[in-house]
């Protein structure tokens, strides 16, 4: 079995750094929360373990992340990326699908009883749209929640080119 090889100087000062911007803007953060909740301290401290407890499984699965080529995303040239410079192709890039588990199971009762397949995205009624946190896609048919993304705060830019 091959070690993977360990991180260089210059990996490990970016890192550093980077945590560092992060630490102070958590300081900011925390004492701007002191100054305007009516919390008392030990609910701003659960609170706080709270928020940067999803904060570290964002950065968790950030740092576990792989292209479609399987190939590892470097998460520094990530995060500093001019959004304008990353490569967003304006094709289509869907490899999965979302359903809603009623149209599925109407589909599947269907096709047994006519024997006429159709297909889910053929019957789909679906609204997909922003939310105060996110993206929301809908199921117009059944009035039923599909997936609800929450961003967490980060911005995601739209392009429609």
């Amino acid at each position: 079995m091959s070690r993977e090889p360990e991180p260089s100087e210059k990996e490990i000062a970016d890192v550093d750094a980077a945590i560092e911007l992060l630490s102070d803007a958590f300081r900011i953060a925390y004492l701007q929360t002191c100054k305007t909740t009516t919390l008392s301290g030990e609910q701003i401290a659960r609170l706080w373990k709270v928020v940067i407890a999803r904060k570290l499984r964002v950065l968790h699965s950030a740092l576990l992340a792989k292209d479609a080529a399987g190939a590892e995303v470097d998460l520094l040239e990530r995060l500093y990326l001019d959004p304008d410079d990353r490569d967003i192709p304006n094709t289509r890039q869907i490899e999965g699908f979302l359903h809603c588990r009623e149209c599925i199971a109407e589909l599947k009762r269907r096709s047994e009883e006519t024997r006429q397949p159709v297909s889910p995205g053929q019957y789909a009624r679906l609204a997909v749209g922003w939310t105060p946190i996110g993206l929301q896609v809908w199921c117009e048919r059944h009035d039923l929640n599909v997936i609800h993304i929450d961003f967490e705060g980060i911005q995601h830019m739209m392009r429609g080119d």
